[in-house]
């Protein structure tokens, strides 16, 4: 599996070359400003997302990656109007503020060749996330060993994050086993990061798009690559929901079992293979504390199914 979603600024890139996040596109206009679409709607999805209740620094994160250009300046403004959206004017306004940071260094020293570096992104996301967010938690909070570790958690989250997009973003191909390992790894934080960007966003004030988006990609892996293929897929993506719920619940243990126990009859009919899928869920949801979640993570699996249903014979 070999996923490259931008490049533009960064991939080896030549002084001035605009980026397009569309790697696997032909270079021609179209698909410039198709990258540049995708720019804007990755900064928006992901500046979304949340950890607990407290807003995740994955969209900075990405802005760091995708440097300066017009890709940068796209991703700026979705990165903006997501965090205003998602977070209210307050909280809004300070990880906007870090966002602008963090373009307006990239664009200011683009001449410089450290900004070219695999340790720029990080290094800029956690200087530009210092000032603009955790500096308030030491001012409105004090300090304590909780917030000390909160802020912690958090810096080494947006420097993480922003290694892995920049790897991702590169255009180069992986030259090791090891970097192929890595940037599939990337590929998949990244994923895991838009389904948390969408975790919120409810169908009829229950059912979490993000969570049923992750059942069917669930279904999909188990499916085709086979319990091992599935149970990691299910930690990873049940991680993921469990983070962004941040009220205590299992989801990975339900994904995991999920996809551990139906990938060992992917070869058999699809009937079979989602009843299996289904009986395994059921019963691990029992992990879930919640009633009213169980409920809704019912739903969500009926959703799945039949979305899985309507996938074209390739994709399953």
């Amino acid at each position: 599996m070999n996923v490259r979603i931008a490049g533009g600024d960064r991939p080896v890139r030549a002084h001035g070359t605009p980026l397009s996040p569309m790697g696997l596109l032909p270079a021609s206009d179209n698909a410039k400003w198709v990258g540049m679409l995708v720019s804007f709607v990755l900064g928006l999805v992901l500046s979304t997302a949340h950890i607990a209740d407290s807003p995740a620094p994955f969209g900075l994160a990405f802005l760091a990656a995708m440097g300066y250009g017009s890709g940068g300046a796209l991703c700026l403004v979705g990165c903006a109007l997501g965090y205003f959206a998602a977070f209210g004017v307050a909280s809004g306004t300070q990880l906007a503020a870090g966002c602008c940071l963090t373009f307006l260094t990239a664009y200011f020293l683009r001449s410089r060749p450290f900004v070219q570096t695999r340790w720029y992104p990080p290094l800029v996301s956690a200087a530009a996330y210092i000032p603009t967010r955790l500096v308030l938690y030491l001012l409105t909070g004090g300090v304590s060993l909780l917030l000390i570790s909160r802020m912690a958690l958090f810096l080494i989250l947006c420097a993480g994050a922003a290694y892995g997009f920049d790897d991702l973003l590169r255009a180069q191909e992986p030259r090791t086993a090891n970097a192929e390992i890595c940037r599939n790894v990337s590929a998949v934080f990244l994923l895991s990061c838009l389904l948390m960007g969408v975790n919120n966003l409810l169908l009829f004030d229950a059912l979490s798009v993000g969570r049923a988006l992750s059942v069917l990609i669930l279904l999909v892996l188990s499916g085709t690559g086979g319990a091992l293929c599935g149970a990691s897929a299910g930690v990873i993506l049940g991680i993921a929901m469990d983070v962004a719920a941040g009220d205590g619940v299992l989801f990975s243990v339900v994904y995991a079992a999920a996809g551990l126990l139906s990938g060992q009859f992917c070869k058999h009919r699809r009937g079979f293979f989602l009843s299996t899928f289904a009986a395994a869920y059921l019963l691990a949801l029992f992990c879930v504390p919640l009633p009213a979640l169980r409920i809704a993570a019912s739903a969500e699996l009926l959703l799945a199914v039949g979305a899985y249903l309507l996938l074209p014979q390739k994709f399953v």
